[in-house]
């Protein structure tokens, strides 16, 4: 007879030579018992050590033939083999991870528990505890994505960041599914510093710009309209121009319709805003200019192309603009886009 777990013989009433059934039973609780394996293999090791144990692989050969996800312990010389059984648990050495039998397979052991403390304790709201110098999530052979999911719209999906567990800085899908940045000096009061909509991308600069501009415009910063257009715009430096020569700015795609501010280090040659369409049929219309007029052309500047004693600004196809000074000096310039 047999135990139900662990199948460890039993001796029998009256039975000869009991001795030899209760060393059997000692023997198999030495190999289960804090178990552990060396590997696990489809072939017997040449020269195994007593007391060793495998787990056997599939497809086995030789004396492990048929024995397939059992345990191999070679004891006294010789293979026991013990059947292995839903639940059981050993260390495998080579891997450095207890393994687990699934009732069909042997397995590393998944994480299934209520909380997980690492070098941490964790609680019922924080399950998951980590105290560490870093930590690394990477890919297994592929992408990586880490995932923060809410129940619902009203919810908060978010990264909070401490300091000494006092919130300062968090970003997230917080209260609807827009994208949030928001900052906080003391971690009771936030301020939203800006946001994405979910809708259409479009950005929202909730907390305006920051000092030393003003607040002048529109709550832009800026001190003047023109500086309020290039607070929100992308800056371009172009930098010096030599005379008769030319300065590119290359957009990388068709632009069908921005306004560009141009801004000099003098106030003696031209300065303003223009719409531009930078696309086929391209556009190039003066809206506001001054300390002189521009040579405006929608065709391909070089250098000495335009119009003698100016600036001129040439708009071309696939979000190209042209800067080409022809005013008798170098001049420099700083050109905002806004879209």
């Amino acid at each position: 007879m047999l135990t139900h777990n662990l199948h460890l013989p039993i001796l029998s009433t009256s039975q000869a030579s009991p001795a030899i059934t209760h060393n059997e039973t000692l023997r198999r609780l030495d190999a289960l018992i804090q178990a552990s394996v060396e590997t696990a293999l489809s072939s017997p090791p040449d020269e195994p050590v007593a007391g060793q144990n495998f787990i056997v692989a599939a497809a086995p050969t030789g004396i492990w033939a048929g024995q397939a996800g059992n345990i191999a312990a070679f004891q006294d010389g010789a293979w026991e083999f013990l059947v292995s059984r839903e639940g059981w648990r050993v260390w495998r050495k080579d891997s450095a991870a207890f393994w687990m039998f699934d009732g069909e397979a042997w397995g590393p052991c998944q994480v299934d528990a209520p909380m997980a403390g690492i070098n941490a304790t964790p609680d019922t709201t924080n399950r998951l505890a980590v105290a560490a110098p870093a930590s690394l999530f990477t890919h297994e052979g592929g992408s990586h994505r880490l995932t923060i999911n809410k129940a619902a719209g009203a919810q908060t999906a978010s990264i909070v960041m401490q300091d000494n567990f006092s919130g300062r800085a968090e970003i997230g899908l917080t209260g609807d599914n827009d994208f949030h940045f928001k900052t906080s000096a003391n971690g009771a009061d936030w301020t939203e510093a800006f946001r994405i909509a979910a809708a259409n991308g479009k950005l929202t600069l909730t907390a305006g710009l920051s000092s030393p501009l003003s607040l002048a415009n529109g709550g832009t910063g800026a001190s003047t309209a023109l500086g309020a257009l290039a607070a929100l715009g992308i800056r371009h430096m172009i930098g010096s121009i030599a005379d008769d020569s030319v300065a590119t700015v290359n957009l990388g795609e068709s632009v069908f319709g921005c306004f560009a501010l141009l801004l000099p280090n003098t106030s003696v040659v031209p300065t303003g805003l223009l719409y531009l369409r930078l696309a086929p049929s391209p556009q190039v219309v003066p809206i506001a200019m001054a300390g002189g007029t521009p040579g405006i052309y929608t065709t391909n500047l070089t250098g000495t192309t335009g119009t003698d004693g100016r600036v001129n600004i040439a708009g071309l196809e696939g979000g190209i603009i042209k800067v080409e000074n022809r005013h008798g000096y170098a001049v420099s310039y700083t050109l905002y886009i806004l879209r």
